[in-house]
């Protein structure tokens, strides 16, 4: 048993990997967010840009409909 954010397990849902027991689901505040942060003097670095890029488009491709990503 696992309580979790369903985003983050959307696809094993889906492809039933994973099921919801029961309907109850509970909402997060909107203002809850995941960061990309690094250090300013590698924000520029091939690694990390390449990396950043890499977690948006996977956030993009999760449905929710409460998400803001801002690039």
């Amino acid at each position: 048993m696992v309580l979790g954010d369903s985003s983050l397990v959307a696809d094993d849902l889906a492809s039933g990997r994973l099921v919801q027991p029961f309907e109850l689901s509970i909402k997060g505040p909107p203002q809850f967010a995941y960061y990309i942060v690094s250090p300013a003097e590698t924000a520029g670095d091939p690694l990390v840009r390449a990396f950043r890029e890499w977690v948006l488009e996977e956030a993009a491709k999760t449905p929710s409909s409460t998400r803001s990503m801002t690039g």
